[in-house]
């Protein structure tokens, strides 16, 4: 399982409480999102069995808890998040230049998508443009020679040239 940091935090909250919380509770905890928490509970964590979630009544308001499994109490003390008992776990600073890291990983990943998508469209604009360039160069050829030949019989282009315009 690929954990990103939100969910190394979840999963380290809930561990160290060693108690369900909240998802206000969680929020407090590990400076995350409730959009966030939500998605990396219900896309990743739950999914994989590492948390259960329900939904309780807190304060006369209905709150969603959540909880370790025991096979995520067991797959973090195996290392799945890595060593849970470091200190700078739990640095705001730290946290939220990982998560800002993980953030700039996905636009970076959105820009470089777009980058390839508008490098195919002006390889394909330029292929039109190069075919375009070489319709008018064969037309100005044919023009040319149709301008000479009639010259040369003594007809004016110039003068029908400028008929057509002033009938336009």
């Amino acid at each position: 399982m690929n954990i990103r940091i939100e969910e190394k935090l979840i999963l380290e909250a809930l561990y160290e409480n060693d108690r369900p919380l909240s998802t206000t509770e969680l929020k407090s905890s590990t400076g995350i999102g409730t959009d966030a928490i939500g998605y990396s509970v219900r896309e990743k964590l739950k999914p994989e069995g590492i948390i259960e979630y329900w939904y309780e009544e807190r304060q006369g308001t209905e709150t969603r808890v959540h909880e370790l499994t025991d096979y995520g109490t067991a797959e973090i003390e195996r290392g799945l998040i890595g060593d849970i008992f470091t200190d700078d776990s739990g640095d705001p600073e730290r946290v939220a230049l990982e998560a800002r890291i993980d953030e700039l990983e996905e636009q970076l990943e959105q820009v470089e998508n777009k980058t390839q998508a508008n490098k195919q469209l002006l390889d394909d604009v330029r292929s039109r443009v190069e075919s375009v360039a070489d319709v008018v160069k064969e037309n100005r050829v044919r023009l040319n020679g149709i301008r000479w030949a009639l010259e040369e019989k003594g007809i004016e282009v110039v003068e029908y040239v400028k008929k057509v315009k002033n009938s336009e």
